[in-house]
């Protein structure tokens, strides 16, 4: 068994690297979010028989949403 004596070891900067890089990071995220917030309220307003012809269901649309690189279709 190992007994830490100090913590220097164990401490990491809090931002790693270019603050820039690290915020277009959350920057790129957010606006993925956005664009996945407006492809579900779209899916959403599609009637039952629209969404049956690109071959998904209601209950189906978050997971869709949330996984985009499977495709309904099967294409």
């Amino acid at each position: 068994m190992t007994i830490a004596h100090s913590t220097d070891d164990l401490r990491q900067p809090i931002i790693s690297g270019n603050r820039a890089s690290f915020f277009k990071g959350h920057w790129r995220a957010f606006q993925a979010w956005r664009e996945r917030e407006r492809i579900r309220t779209e899916l959403l307003s599609l009637s039952d028989r629209e969404l049956r012809d690109i071959g998904i269901t209601h209950g189906e649309i978050d997971y869709f949403v949330m996984n985009r690189t499977v495709d309904p279709r099967g294409i």
